[in-house]
């Protein structure tokens, strides 16, 4: 059989959501399924994407399904920027300048 070559794409289209989640899965099926049947393992992908619970002790696939787990369930609140309460007064002036004078100002120069 050929090696397996799994692309950004077809993970994504199985559901896959998260780059970091994409990217490990690749390199994890290139490392231990390369001379597998491409679409079995897209259908292992996309049963660890949905119930990632599922493989937390699988050695092979137990860290991508960590990642997908917490991607799913996050933990961690983002915190809102504080903006600044200061106002800048900045006044902006601009003088008039009529076209004449100016053409006299660059023909001088």
């Amino acid at each position: 059989m050929k090696k397996i070559k799994l692309r950004g794409k077809e993970l994504k289209r199985i559901g896959f959501t998260n780059d970091s989640a994409v990217s490990l899965a690749i390199n994890l099926v290139a490392k231990n399924y390369r001379r597998s049947d491409k679409m079995e393992v897209l259908e292992l992908l996309g049963k660890i994407n949905l119930t990632p619970e599922d493989y937390f002790e699988d050695p092979v696939f137990g860290q991508l399904a960590k990642l997908l787990s917490e991607k799913t369930h996050p933990q961690k609140k983002k915190k809102k920027p504080v903006l600044n309460k200061q106002r800048w007064n900045l006044k902006f002036t601009a003088k008039k300048i009529s076209i004449p004078r100016l053409l006299s100002k660059c023909k001088r120069s």
